[in-house]
């Protein structure tokens, strides 16, 4: 029993290393986008459709297909977020993010860019600081 005790604390503590990592690896991944893309307008073309199951329950997830153009040549690409309730409507037009160096890489610019990164940062200093603290109860 006392194994398994010390193998949940070890557990807990790089799970939270690992979400701090990837958390932080996001939000430099955003800063370098913001800092680096070039800003423009995309239209909501469509919606692409899937389905998230939770207790049971199936909810319908929408995500923006966003397209735009560069040099005369148009692009198209699925947001990264979507949610249960369109926060767009098609044909509107949306402030983006275009990769100058690569056109057909473009993000949707929104606060929503960020919440994954920050949360994962958020919960995995959280698990750490809790690993470590309960390693150090037990340890010495």
């Amino acid at each position: 029993m006392y194994e398994l005790e010390n193998f949940t604390l070890f557990l807990l503590l790089f799970a939270g290393i690992a979400f701090s990592k990837w958390g932080l690896s996001e939000l430099f991944k955003v800063r370098r986008i913001k800092r680096g893309f070039m800003r423009q307008k995309g239209q909501v073309v469509d919606f692409e459709v899937t389905h998230s199951t939770s207790s049971g329950r199936s909810t319908e997830m929408y995500a923006p297909v966003i397209e735009y153009k560069v040099l005369n040549q148009n692009y198209r690409f699925i947001a990264r977020i979507s949610s249960s309730q369109k926060s767009v409507s098609r044909n509107e037009w949306v402030d983006i993010l275009v990769n100058p160096d690569e056109y057909s890489e473009a993000y949707q610019l929104s606060s929503d860019l960020m919440v994954f990164p920050v949360a994962a940062s958020i919960v995995g200093a959280i698990m750490t600081l809790a690993g470590l603290g309960l390693i150090y109860y037990v340890f010495f």
